[in-house]
């Protein structure tokens, strides 16, 4: 299994690693599962209601209209990303409770990098990014 995206969403999680900010960042991945490969085409920013540095909970209004432009737009939500100001891009005891829950492709983004992880009801594994297009 991996995640495809174009060089553009990939740079906005670039953009989110370089302005990582004191309290967790989250958002929703928007996108399709096509056999083993899951292509990501946007990311939505959703305001942490949390505001904390060391966990997240996405805004249930926000999050709402996220997934109603999803249905009206053809989209899929294939999974969530949030940052980790305070630690490396690895789920965390909470990341892997909700990966449980919420299964799906879950970006973990930090200074030192970004990561990708399929979770589910058994646990989760570490996924490669591949990133396509011209670097424009």
């Amino acid at each position: 299994m991996k995640v495809v995206m174009a060089r553009k969403v990939y740079g906005m999680l670039e953009n989110v690693r370089e302005n990582i900010g004191y309290y967790e960042r989250c958002g929703l991945l928007f996108g399709e599962l096509c056999g083993n490969e899951i292509y990501i085409t946007e990311i939505v920013e959703i305001e942490n209601a949390r505001k904390s540095p060391s966990e997240f909970e996405l805004d249930p209004v926000q999050t709402l209209k996220a997934f109603e432009r999803a249905e009206r737009d053809g989209m899929e939500v294939v999974g969530v990303w949030h940052t980790h100001p305070l630690w490396i891009p690895f789920p965390s005891l909470k990341d892997r409770e909700g990966m449980r829950v919420y299964p799906g492709v879950w970006i973990i983004v930090s200074e030192s990098g970004i990561k990708a992880y399929f979770g589910s009801e058994k646990g989760f594994v570490e996924v490669g990014i591949e990133v396509t297009g011209s670097p424009q």
